[in-house]
């Protein structure tokens, strides 16, 4: 008998020391990490998405921003397996996912997945009107783009959980978002979820609105007239740029072709591309005004020096050079007014390559101007160095460099403001919420290339390409107008092309003291290639609605017009 109790007692607290020893385990040992769990069963946090910021025009016009939307969620695990199916088949037809993909998404063996994100709330109620269980929502916020397409390539878009991809938006991404706050919750035994107190929430910081130097009505102004050009000369692409001369503001910048903001995944890379800062190009014979330029600052003529451009026909080492017509004797405002190719790479002769280079290195070319927008190229020019004995005969005239658009904006700013180069901008500042500044975005950058007496002079031989030569077709009754044509040949295939061009027209409006620097340029095809017939007119329906907007009287009776260029730095 009292072998059985030392027994039943032995047994009895060994039974205690294991339980003993697992509560030691359990509470001390492994304290850490069972308190870790029991918090991830009892304690749930919930994400508050921050809204991001509005971007808004010059004058506060909507451009950009977020609405209010739902992602609908299921539970697998909590909807009977027969059910599935029939559940599948009802949603395919109110939330535009294929039957397949919601059987699949519910065969899954998760707590949790995603059906659909960011769907409105008359879908929502669509669901919910089912009634099934299982199913739940997370409120979130969608980008909405009011106007569309309008300024597609230069805003820019986000991806559905509003993280910029292009554009405006993904260049001022870490100001636009904003940071999400969060909801800490108690969940009891039945999984009800039970607010804490006041100091469990952190709320969420919308984003900053971002105010922009584009203006929505030139903007639309420009596009119209991109539209105009596309339909009747049928270009493969084009762009425009519109920009104040004297700040570096830009006021309106358009691609074609274009997407819809709003459904942007639906778009084609092409579509997508800013061409006015991604896309090099030779520009021909708008660059002809750099040239004269840099000739006129460094006394090697002056607008009457007569040259003799050879009847059409020029030869330079192996190279023949052409004009388009033969011209015998010109003054050097004739050679820039007809285009001559020979008078000007006669005069890039008696400058010199050095002087040149230089020249073309301070307008801003082979460098980028450092605008707010992603995916800027530098273009491209070879040192003085490298240039083979026909560069002389090349470059003047716009061949044998790659510039841009934005860089040929800002190089025909200098003649239009006086002699600066000013650095472009997009961004202007950011506000909160009652439109106050929080930062200004833009720093001023500019710097002396030629002198306003320059300026001055090569203002008024190209008012006269506009009024006697080859930029005829941007002529604007009651407005002086300067600018400058171009027709590049493309390279196709390593060669010049005989039947693709580029076709250009820069140029600024009123000529004698600018409002806007235009830059409009396409790539063509023949027989309607020339820039005075394509992009001539384009510059001139933008300029038109553009005075008229800004309230420019013409035949110089606005105010603006009083002060010369170089008063309004």
């Amino acid at each position: 008998m009292n072998k059985r109790i030392y027994l039943v007692w032995f047994f009895l607290f060994l039974f205690l020391g294991v339980i003993v020893v697992k509560l030691f385990y359990i509470q001390v040992l492994r304290h850490d990490f069972f308190i870790t769990q029991a918090r991830k069963q009892h304690n749930v946090s919930i994400i508050i998405p921050a809204k991001r910021g509005l971007i808004v025009d010059r004058n506060n016009r909507v451009l950009a921003f977020d609405t209010a939307s739902f992602s609908l969620y299921a539970e697998p695990k909590k909807i009977p397996e027969e059910d599935k199916a029939r559940i599948s088949q009802e949603l395919a037809k109110l939330i535009d996912l294929s039957e397949d993909k919601i059987l699949s998404l519910l065969k899954k063996d998760r707590a949790f997945i995603w059906i659909k994100r960011k769907l409105s709330l008359d879908k929502k109620d669509a669901v919910d009107k089912l009634g099934i269980k299982g199913l739940g929502w997370i409120r979130e916020y969608s980008r909405f783009y009011p106007d569309g397409s309008l300024a597609s390539q230069v805003i820019g878009f986000v991806d559905i959980d509003r993280n910029g991809l292009a554009g405006l938006e993904l260049y001022y991404d870490r100001f636009l978002r904003g940071q999400d706050g969060k909801m800490w919750l108690v969940r009891d035994g039945r999984k009800i979820q039970i607010p804490l107190d006041d100091e469990s929430y952190l709320l969420p910081r919308d984003g900053a609105t971002l105010r922009i130097t584009i203006d929505e009505v030139i903007q639309n102004i420009t596009e119209d007239a991109l539209d105009w050009m596309v339909e009747k000369f049928h270009p493969t692409s084009a762009w425009a740029i519109v920009m104040n001369p004297y700040t570096g503001e830009i006021l309106a910048m358009a691609s074609r072709p274009s997407f819809d903001l709003n459904h942007y995944s639906s778009a084609s890379t092409d579509a997508m591309r800013n061409r006015a800062v991604m896309d090099m190009y030779e520009p021909g014979s708008v660059f002809k005004i750099i040239t004269a330029s840099i000739a006129l600052e460094n006394n090697v003529v002056n607008e009457d020096t007569k040259i003799f451009c050879e009847n059409g026909a020029y030869k330079v080492v192996s190279h023949v050079l052409h004009d388009y017509h033969p011209y015998g004797e010109l003054t050097f405002r004739q050679v820039i007014e007809k285009s001559s190719n020979i008078g000007t790479v006669k005069v890039a002769q008696m400058l010199g390559q050095e002087a040149l280079y230089k020249g073309i290195i301070k307008f801003g070319f082979s460098q980028k101007t450092g605008i707010d927008l992603p995916g800027e190229i530098a273009g491209s020019l070879k040192p003085v160095e490298e240039w083979s004995k026909i560069s002389i005969s090349a470059i003047p005239i716009g061949q044998e460099i790659g510039v841009t658009a934005i860089q040929l904006a800002c190089a025909v700013s200098v003649i239009a403001n006086g002699g600066y180069w000013v650095r472009p901008y997009v961004g202007d500042v950011l506000l909160d919420s009652h439109g106050v500044i929080l930062k200004t975005l833009h720093k001023t950058k500019r710097y002396k290339v030629i002198s306003s007496r320059t300026a001055e002079r090569m203002r008024e031989i190209l008012k006269g390409v506009v009024e006697n030569g080859t930029g005829k077709r941007a002529k604007i009754d009651g407005y002086a107008v300067a600018g400058k044509t171009g027709t590049a040949q493309r390279i196709i295939d390593g060669r010049y092309s005989n039947i693709y061009f580029t076709s250009s027209f820069v140029g600024f409006v009123p000529a004698d003291c600018p409002e806007v620097v235009i830059v409009v340029s396409a790539q063509t095809k023949k027989p309607l290639h020339f820039g005075g017939v394509v992009a001539a007119p384009t510059f001139r329906k933008i300029a038109i609605d553009t005075m008229n907007y800004l309230g420019i009287a013409p035949s110089g009776n606005s105010e603006g017009n009083k002060a010369s260029p170089d008063s309004r730095q």
